[in-house]
């Protein structure tokens, strides 16, 4: 999302809160249905149905088969940044439901940076790692 625009920066703060920044305004342009559609050779639109499934939707393992999720995109309020290891909840909405600022997000992923710093020594190798559980095989991940 932000490949056309980038520039060198000291602040992998400020970029990272540039990026969620545009892609929240993407997903609202997806959740009010303002997103114009792709044209195939500029004359043929492509169906955008299913575009509302780029935000808010999980995959759940099952035995046998997977079973997808998709929640209410309009009551998401929050992002998940990962950092050294550690999950955080962030969120990216005011009291009055206005998205916040990107220099707001900034600062908020600046104190994630200095916390998980913080955490990094303190995390077990398993606590490291548990993002990797979603490498081994599915039916044995549903277990």
């Amino acid at each position: 999302m932000d490949q056309s625009y980038w520039r060198a920066t000291d602040r992998p703060a400020a970029r990272a809160a540039s990026l969620a920044t545009n892609i929240l305004k993407f997903k609202r342009l997806i959740d009010r249905e303002e997103l114009p559609p792709l044209l195939l050779r500029n004359t043929i639109p492509i169906c955008m149905s299913q575009y509302e499934r780029l935000f808010s939707t999980t995959r759940i393992p099952g035995e046998e088969m997977d079973e997808l999720i998709h929640y209410d995109t309009k009551r998401s309020k929050h992002i998940v940044v990962v950092c050294k290891g550690v999950y955080y909840r962030v969120d990216v909405f005011d009291s009055k439901s206005q998205q916040i600022s990107s220099r707001n997000l900034e600062q908020k992923i600046e104190w994630i940076i200095k916390d998980a710093t913080e955490h990094e020594l303190t995390l077990t190798p398993e606590e490291k790692s548990v993002a990797a559980l979603t490498a081994i095989d599915r039916s044995e991940w549903a277990v």
